[in-house]
């Protein structure tokens, strides 16, 4: 199952960030990289340097004709968050900062 999460996640990914052409929805890709997270952290031996729960965005960056930019303020994610408890969460993290 692994291995074929993996497969999926990084098909998903090229298909979003490279080609522009998602065939799934952000919630459903969310699912999927769940998922994944959830199995290597009860199997640690799985998680691998090339999984794409290691990887970001910036990974396909050499697959896009856009060039990389500086960002003047620190851009800040809301680390897929889906509701209040995990709004409240996010914003309890970054308080910390």
């Amino acid at each position: 199952e692994h291995d074929r999460l993996a497969r999926e996640v990084d098909e998903h990914r090229y298909r979003y960030y490279v080609n522009d052409q998602p065939v799934v929805s952000d919630a459903q890709f969310d699912e999927l990289l769940r998922r994944l997270t959830a199995l290597e952290e009860e199997h640690p031996q799985l998680r691998t340097p090339d999984s794409p729960t290691q990887k970001v965005a910036g990974d396909y960056q050499q697959f896009t004709p856009f060039a990389s930019v500086e960002h003047r303020e620190r851009m800040l994610s809301l680390d897929n968050v889906f509701d209040d408890e995990g709004l409240a969460a996010w914003a309890e993290r970054l308080a910390k900062e």
